[in-house]
């Protein structure tokens, strides 16, 4: 009997043992990982949950905005829309026109132009000048050369609208042979300048080429006929006035009128004016006095009028440079000060 219960209690030892010795199994926890790889843990573990990205608040100063584009003006883009409709009602009428290739943007039209009074269309492809009523009637052809009188290389030989009158007349048309690298880009020299008359369309020419200028009030035009001389034609008497300088020179700009079409501005350069020490002159034509007086006279580089802003000043160009500069003749001697 004490046999059997020893034997007992030593089995309930050693399995008490036996369970005492054993380790829990590890479980595995899937742990979601940048890398999606499994991890092992006795005990089950938190990861910290992501930080949202901060809010970016709006600035308090606002951000620039882009500038509006330039508005185009709605007169003109009705002078606009109503030169497309007068080239496409011509060339609608006359097909030949349409190889010269016109051409209209939102701001203007490149090679129509309608005379100041509304009555005639100029069409141009440099070449050649076509002449209309702005009712479709086909005034004449105006070629660069019967204007211009003899060949030359096609590309050199332009046509331009020079004036048109001012009681409705008379178109000037201007032909240019092209310069030899002198400063007639900046004076505007033609070759020649012809009158067209806008009754019948014949023409003649004028005999006056170089530089030329139509006086405001339209009663006079004033040009150069040589190195020294300079004529004012008036165009309703045709008498002439000549004013001669006290030297000679080789170019004369363009002939810049007062306001009041009574005072003339311009420049004069001589034969080498790109030579450093040359000088270039300013000269006035009074035609109240029936004076020719200098200006002002300095080294080049040369100064160049532009135009009148007011009774005693002039906006003029320098060679070579950009911006503006004011000749005040309210002073003595005249002033000449930058506009910028």
């Amino acid at each position: 009997m004490n046999i059997s219960k020893r034997f007992s209690s030593f089995t309930l030892l050693l399995a008490f043992i036996l369970v005492s010795c054993v380790q829990p199994q590890e479980t595995p926890v899937v742990i979601s990982t940048v890398t999606n790889e499994a991890m092992y843990t006795s005990t089950p573990t938190m990861l910290p949950s992501e930080t949202p990205s901060p809010t970016i608040s709006p600035s308090k100063t606002p951000r620039p905005t882009e500038p509006p584009s330039p508005t185009i003006p709605p007169s003109t883009l009705t002078a606009v829309a109503t030169l497309q409709s007068l080239m496409a009602s011509l060339i609608n009428q006359y097909p030949e026109l349409e190889k010269y290739g016109y051409i209209c943007y939102p701001e203007y039209c490149y090679s129509i132009i309608i005379s100041p009074d509304g009555q005639f269309t100029a069409l141009t492809n440099v070449n050649v000048i076509e002449l209309f009523r702005t009712n479709g009637q086909r005034i004449g052809t105006y070629p660069f050369y019967d204007l211009y009188g003899y060949q030359i290389d096609y590309r050199d030989g332009y046509v331009s609208v020079a004036h048109w009158s001012k009681d409705g007349k008379l178109l000037y048309i201007a032909t240019s042979a092209g310069g030899d690298g002198g400063p007639e880009p900046y004076f505007g020299y033609e070759s020649s300048l012809a009158r067209v008359n806008l009754k019948d369309g014949t023409w003649e020419d004028t005999g006056i080429s170089g530089v030329f200028s139509f006086s405001p009030t339209d009663q006079y035009i004033a040009y150069s006929t040589n190195e020294s001389e300079i004529r004012i034609l008036d165009l309703q008497s045709h008498e002439e006035s000549i004013f001669n300088t006290e030297d000679y020179y080789q170019f004369f700009s363009k002939f810049v009128w007062s306001p009041d079409g009574r005072r003339i501005i311009f420049a004069a350069t001589p034969e080498h004016w790109y030579e450093e020490g040359t000088t270039a002159t300013l000269y006035m034509i009074d035609l109240d006095n029936e004076t020719l007086s200098k200006v002002y006279e300095a080294v080049m580089p040369f100064y160049y009028p532009v135009r009148w802003t007011e009774a005693n000043k002039v906006i003029l160009n320098l060679e070579g440079e950009s911006g503006e500069w004011t000749l005040d003749l309210s002073v003595s001697p005249p002033q000449i000060t930058s506009s910028q």
